[in-house]
């Protein structure tokens, strides 16, 4: 788990996977969080399939994953961050994160990739961090510009960014 001020970026254990699939309250019990009906959004119930392989292949990959958890006034799944996968040969990660839309403008954001950011550069396999974001998303911009990310391209539909 990696804790911040208001947040618990708590892993996504192949036990967790296992009970989404079949018994949700089991998975909240798991989380130790209220985990709200909305929950998933869709663009991560597209990816969950991913991440249940690479879990299932190898636990030690769920430190890739995290769910956000508010602590106060009561825990509560927010949302969820992440590594699009381990690192690469070269040490680059990229990371992806998305908030219940509830929970968004209270800085919960910066305040995940942030943690995410610092936890993953301490690590010796870690050496480059980068994002995307599809344009027009000036909400998710502004948080990887909080977090000391710069743009380095722009795609038809996206903007790449890095952490500098």
């Amino acid at each position: 788990m990696i804790p911040t001020a208001r947040l618990d970026l708590v892993p996504l254990t192949r036990d967790m996977l296992r009970a989404l699939d079949t018994d949700r309250a089991r998975f909240a019990e798991l989380l130790r969080a209220e985990v709200p009906d909305c929950w998933p959004q869709q663009d991560f119930a597209d990816v969950l399939p991913s991440i249940r392989a690479w879990v299932e292949r190898d636990e030690a990959l769920a430190c890739w994953t995290y769910m956000i958890v508010l602590r106060e006034p009561r825990r509560v799944l927010v949302g969820e961050i992440g590594c699009k996968g381990p690192p690469n040969s070269a040490g680059l990660i990229e990371i992806g994160y998305a908030l219940l839309p509830e929970a968004r403008r209270n800085g919960y954001a910066s305040e995940a990739v942030t943690a995410l950011i610092a936890w993953a550069l301490c690590r010796s396999d870690v050496h480059r961090v980068t994002a995307e974001t599809i344009i027009g998303n000036d909400a998710s911009e502004r948080v990887l510009q909080r977090a000391g990310f710069r743009l380095v391209g722009i795609r038809a539909e996206s903007r790449w960014w890095e952490r500098v």
